[in-house]
């Protein structure tokens, strides 16, 4: 599905702007 991709893609820039 289109929406959860958009979704984790959403969760994965989060998280890497967290790391960094």
């Amino acid at each position: 599905m289109v929406v959860i991709r958009a979704a984790v893609d959403l969760i994965v820039a989060a998280v890497g702007n967290d790391v960094v």
